[in-house]
């Protein structure tokens, strides 16, 4: 009986073991989470322009608010691009009429997406595709 014990334990042991190791490391989720942020903002900029150059300058602006209110506490990793979606709203804020604070906040978006490309202090170098 004792035997089946330690063996059920030895069994089970092995498999938390196994599926704890088969976890990702943070540091790759967190590079996994920038690049999903990095596109979702991509399609909010798109969605932005649209607006704008159809007459719509406001809803420019609070689309790409809203983009940023969202972004700035998922990014608690990444200090920088608080700071910098901070001043952005700061500076849209300032502005006198929705053209110029959507603009603001555009370069804003812009430049968050530039921090979610940065590894530590130097920018990801994208790495050439291998010849077919």
């Amino acid at each position: 009986m004792r035997a089946w014990i330690v063996l059920v334990l030895v069994v089970l042991g092995g498999g938390v073991r196994q599926s704890v190791a088969q976890e990702p490391p943070m540091a790759e989720m967190a590079k996994g989470f920038d690049q999903r942020l990095n596109q979702t903002l991509r399609d909010v900029i798109n969605r932005g322009a649209d607006l704008y150059n159809a007459g719509d300058p406001a809803g420019s602006y609070h689309l790409f608010l809203g983009a940023l209110l969202t972004a700035k506490p998922l990014l608690d990793h990444r200090p920088e691009a608080q700071k910098i979606i901070d001043a952005g709203l700061a500076e849209g804020a300032r502005e006198a009429d929705f053209k110029r604070r959507a603009w603001a906040l555009r370069r804003t978006l812009d430049d968050v997406r530039t921090q979610l490309l940065l590894k530590g202090d130097k920018l990801e170098e994208k790495k050439p595709e291998p010849e077919k």
